[in-house]
């Protein structure tokens, strides 16, 4: 039994090595399975529901058979063996898919791209990509090199909001806002240090906010690419706000004066 077990192990092992070696990884957590399953814009391989008599699934098995995804009763063991031990869900798909810096959405008035200056931080990222889809974010955009790309810890902590979104990896991101401006947009970052507030500015147009990395901020070079640069006042002690809160203030800053646009007929 014990070499059974043993044998067992190791093919799951070398299974799941395979795996990754070709494209796959493990979704879990009901929220980001389930917008996984409905988005369908990754490649969906197989749902792994707990077979030990753990809470249902049925809202996850009803999206999977309507998107044509197999699904299969697994042990705690089983479920331990492909890294996913803590999961009552696990869906089993192809990698995040991303888009390029060709891909970008031209500039019209509904347009609001987001451009993030090396957020390495998993948990900030899926907060802003949470946030993001809430706000009616178009694109957004990252950097190929010192960023956290789209993994699925942060697909876990945008609450599968990811998946629903256009991100675009780029590798250059002076060269973005460069593009950006071409395509029309209006380039805004947030800098704690800049004269100007949020709210004085007119963020109805076309816009591209642009947002730095945790506690560095943005770049020189990233900062001097912008139209301006916009600052949240702070009443309190501490001295600025985490990333992805400062990016939720802004966001609906710009939701709020869209909307008051539309209600004037704008």
């Amino acid at each position: 039994m014990a070499s059974q077990a043993l044998a067992s192990a190791s093919s799951a092992s070398y299974r799941i090595v395979a795996e990754r070696r070709h494209g796959s990884e493990w979704l879990t957590g009901s929220h980001s399975v389930g917008e996984a399953l409905r988005a369908r814009r990754r490649r969906l391989d197989e749902l792994w529901l707990r077979a030990d008599g753990g809470p249902a699934h049925p809202h996850l098995e009803a999206v999977a058979g309507t998107a044509g995804v197999p699904i299969l009763k697994r042990s705690v063991e089983q479920l331990r063996l492909a890294g996913v031990e803590d999961a009552r869900a696990a869906l089993r798909c192809g990698p995040y898919p991303y888009l390029d810096e060709a891909t970008l959405p031209g500039a019209d008035e509904d347009q609001f791209v987001v451009v993030l200056d090396q957020v390495q931080d998993p948990q900030n990222l899926g907060a802003i990509c949470r946030t993001a889809e809430a706000a009616g974010v178009t694109a957004l955009c990252l950097p190929l090199r010192r960023a956290s790309p789209v993994t699925p810890a942060v697909v876990r902590a945008s609450a599968g909001a990811t998946e629903h979104l256009r991100i675009h990896r780029v590798g250059n991101l002076n060269r973005l806002l460069e593009t950006l401006k071409k395509l029309g947009y209006w380039v805004v970052g947030l800098e704690p240090t800049s004269s100007q507030s949020w709210h004085e500015v007119d963020l109805s147009v076309p816009v591209a906010l642009v947002a730095g990395a945790e506690g560095r901020g943005l770049r020189r070079l990233v900062a001097e690419r912008c139209d301006l640069r916009v600052h949240l006042p702070m009443a309190g002690r501490v001295a600025s706000l985490n990333v992805n809160a400062a990016f939720a203030a802004v966001a609906y800053e710009v939701v709020r004066q869209r909307s008051r646009r539309l209600a004037k007929g704008g």
